[in-house]
């Protein structure tokens, strides 16, 4: 997938399909906005999704006017991102994939030729890391379109016909290799116009790096940020071949899910959970489509609910077969509506009942026996409310759909803890109480839970809870409905469906019962869930030192290590976006981006400073406070050695520095040659 930045959707996956002048221009100025690299543009697939739907019903100079939007690299002009400049590239071909490449110019990879095309040693008139490049790519094209039980049986790409690489007559899959790096971007799928202007499934290109090296990703290796990245984009184009008009969570989501579905062992995923676990309180299905590039890259680790599903519930097959039914739908392409009636298919419950358990899980979710997929292999926390609900205590607070708050139990003395909930009429809800005895990776862990299918009052037993290290109290909302007559909400800035369960007040109560106490029904009351006891785990499995993910916005340093790593790996990337903006806006003459807003997660209280340079220059610089662990902002302001760069050059090969000092710990610091184009 490409760097995002903000993935603002320009289109309604409903207003897409029209042919409405509007959306046509609205769509093309996302395009144009994506391709300079905008930092509050949406990602290029998703620009061009938008467009290449938007403009099925244009003829003549119109239609043309925007087909030169949706180009090729091998067009004259390219595609507005990479362009070979009129050279015809070499291309080498599988049985699914032509890669395409140059061997001169920027664009050009590594032209080694030291083995053949299986990675033997020898020649074979191929540089190796186009073989490298094929061959990865035949893994990801076998795992995700072969039939089980070998491969994951999604339909193939829509055929583009002669538009690209040709074998024997045969379309094949298009890949373009150029230098794409110094914008931050790992690769990009490229969408383009049906033949049939009324068709919902596109096909597509797809562009990829020319060489993944360490300098420019972190990444020892270079097949990881490679793997990833053509395992989550090449999903983007199956998606797009069964219906372009998903909803971006559930698009986004999928593809990292992908990804450890293709290559296990990367677990690039797991490095989104940071950013999820921050708010648990949004719902799983929003994706706000604004310039907050942190707030967006919450859609990514909503993949450990797809992880949750597919391994509780039905397999890896119960993803695709969702994605089957969205054009079914009623409302089409509403995604929980999908994925209800994959489960049922599968023997599963549904994504209410689903959600309520998963988000009881999340409470311990570094403890194998919360079933979260891959526990124990990762550091990230869900936040937690503040303070603690003590015996006798109340909070009430408002959760939308699809949403959960975790709340701190105060030790309990004699007796049980009773925790009960009123949740708004007809909205359901789950209620639970998790124990934890022992360590936050070892311990045992009990689990009481109970639904509230339509609303009001439950109550939840944890028995002798003074035997525990933690306790935590779980509110989630699990409503799932929505108003078809009033289907896609992008008024609003969040871009989702309008929810029935939305906007209501959930109040919870937590007291202390005489032990053996018996748990009380309420309206609406559901069956408590037994009491899951596990033995500790005999394997404590290190958290992972895979670098930073390719589909993060976020870029790697491998010399950042240790609990403040997230905070410069994360500023960096928010840094050179804002800093990449503030000297690549075209309105630049009148100075309207001095400086932009940056933000990061913070793993804890501190200083940091960024630093932009180029030679000795310091184009850019900006220092911010944070004060605890959670989403803090900053600002990059330009320099006057800045604006000079900038209207000397149209591109600026620049440094952004990091330097984190934390309250308590070590001092970090890394740094990341980038290029600021305008």
């Amino acid at each position: 997938m490409t760097a995002i930045g903000a993935l603002a959707l320009i289109v309604t996956p409903q207003a897409a399909a029209a042919t409405s002048r509007p959306s046509v221009d609205r769509a093309a100025q996302q395009v144009r906005a994506a391709k300079r690299g905008d930092a509050s543009a949406p990602s290029i697939a998703v620009a061009t999704r938008d467009l290449a739907l938007a403009v099925g019903g244009l003829r003549g100079t119109e239609r043309a006017s925007a087909a030169r939007l949706l180009a090729r690299p091998t067009d004259p002009g390219g595609d507005g991102y990479v362009d070979y400049g009129g050279v015809t590239p070499e291309q080498v071909c599988s049985e699914r994939f032509c890669v395409h490449y140059v061997t001169a110019g920027e664009d050009a990879p590594d032209l080694t030729d030291e083995q053949d095309a299986d990675g033997a040693q020898g020649t074979n008139g191929v540089p190796d890391f186009i073989d490298l490049m094929l061959r990865e790519f035949d893994v990801v094209g076998s795992r995700e379109n072969s039939p089980p039980p070998t491969g994951l049986g999604w339909p193939d790409p829509v055929s583009d016909g002669a538009k690209g690489g040709e074998v024997g007559g045969e379309s094949r899959f298009d890949v373009y290799v150029a230098d794409i790096a110094d914008d931050g971007v790992y690769g990009y799928a490229n969408f383009e116009p049906a033949d049939d202007p009324d068709s919902n499934s596109l096909p597509a290109y797809m562009a990829m790096d020319n060489s993944y090296s360490e300098a420019e990703f972190g990444y020892p290796d270079p097949r990881i940020p490679l793997d990833v990245t053509a395992a989550h984009e090449y999903n983007h184009v199956l998606q797009g071949a069964i219906d372009a008009r998903f909803d971006v969570w559930f698009g986004e989501a999928t593809a990292t899910w992908m990804e450890d579905q293709v290559f296990p062992a990367g677990n690039d995923w797991q490095l989104y959970l940071a950013r999820w676990g921050a708010d648990p309180q949004v719902p799983l299905t929003s994706y706000d489509g604004g310039p907050d590039v942190a707030t967006d890259i919450r859609v990514y680790g909503t993949s450990v609910f797809l992880h949750w599903l597919s391994d509780q519930q039905g397999g890896p097959a119960v993803i695709r077969d969702a994605w089957q039914r969205l054009p079914e739908r009623t409302p089409a392409m509403y995604s929980p509506g999908a994925l209800d009636d994959a489960l049922a298919k599968a023997g599963g419950t549904s994504v209410s009942d689903a959600f309520g358990r998963f988000a009881a899980a999340t409470a311990e979710w570094q403890l194998p026996a919360s079933g979260i997929h891959d526990a124990g292999q990762f550091a990230a926390q869900v936040r937690r409310e503040p303070g603690q609900l003590g015996d006798g205590s109340t909070v009430s607070a408002p959760l939308d759909h699809l949403a959960f708050r975790l709340y701190d139990v105060a030790p309990q003395g004699v007796g049980d803890a009773r925790l009960t909930l009123t949740a708004p009429a007809g909205t359901p809800a789950t209620v639970a109480l998790v124990g934890r005895r022992g360590p936050a990776s070892t311990g045992e862990l009990t689990v009481r839970q109970v639904r509230v299918p339509a609303g009001g009052t439950q109550t939840v037993t944890l028995p002798d809870p003074a035997s525990y290290s933690r306790i935590t109290a779980v509110v989630a909302n699990t409503a799932t409905d929505v108003d078809p007559n009033s289907p896609f909400d992008a008024d609003t800035g969040i871009f989702d469906w309008s929810y029935g369960g939305d906007g209501g007040t959930f109040t919870a109560s937590l007291s202390t019962a005489t032990a053996g106490g018996s748990t009380p029904a309420g309206p609406g009351a559901g069956t408590p869930a037994p009491v899951v006891v596990v033995p500790p785990a005999t394997t404590v499995v290190a958290p992972p030192t895979a670098p930073a993910p390719t589909t993060v916005p976020v870029v790697p340093s491998p010399a950042a290590a240790g609990p403040v790593a997230s905070v410069v790996r994360s500023a960096v990337r928010a840094a050179r976006d804002a800093a990449a903006a503030a000297l690549g806006d075209r309105r630049f003459g009148a100075l309207r981006l001095r400086s932009r807003t940056f933000a990061f997660d913070a793993p804890s209280a501190g200083r940091l400073t960024v630093t932009v340079t180029a030679g000795r220059r310091t184009l850019a610089r900006g220092t911010t406070t944070t004060t605890r662990a959670r989403l803090t902002r900053g600002r990059v302001a330009l320099t006057a050695a800045g604006v000079r760069a900038l209207r000397a050059d149209r591109r600026v090969r620049a440094t952004v520095s990091v330097r984190f000092v934390p309250r308590s710990g070590a001092t970090v610091t890394t740094s990341r040659r980038v290029t600021l184009r305008r």
